[in-house]
C-alpha cells in the first residue's frame, strides 16, 4: 500500500468509528411481568412481590398500573441477590402462645 492509501483507509476507518460512536444508544428492552417471571422461573405474582427489587417502572397511575422491567436490571438484581447469603428458615413454633406444647398432628396426603 502507498502512503496515500493507508492515509485514505485510516480516514475511512476513522468516519466509520465516530458513526458509530454517534448514534443513539439502543433503547433498553423492557419485560412484562409474565416475560420475567418465565425467565425467574417464578409466577408472575412473585414478580410482583419483588416488584422494587427488579426495579419495575410504572406505567401510569394507581395500584392497577402495569409494570415494565428493564432486562439488565433483572439480571443486575438477580447476580447481587445471588451475593447475599439466603437467610435460615423459622422453626415452627413448638408450642401454642401460653406455652402448651403443640400435638404431633399431620395431615393426610
Amino acid at each position: 500500500m502507498t502512503p496515500d492509501e493507508l492515509e485514505r483507509l485510516a480516514d475511512l476507518v476513522a468516519d466509520r468509528v465516530l458513526a458509530r460512536l454517534q448514534a443513539p444508544a439502543p433503547a433498553p428492552s423492557l419485560l412484562t411481568a409474565e416475560q420475567v417471571a418465565q425467565r425467574l422461573g417464578v409466577g408472575r405474582d412473585a414478580v410482583y412481590a419483588m416488584a422494587d427489587q427488579l426495579g419495575a417502572k410504572r406505567l401510569g397511575e394507581g395500584p392497577r398500573a402495569r409494570l415494565r422491567f428493564d432486562a439488565a436490571r433483572v439480571d443486575e438484581a438477580l447476580t447481587a441477590d445471588a451475593k447475599e447469603p439466603v437467610p435460615m428458615r423459622r422453626k415452627r413454633r413448638q408450642t401454642t402462645t401460653n406455652g402448651a406444647p403443640l400435638l404431633n398432628v399431620r395431615r393426610r396426603a
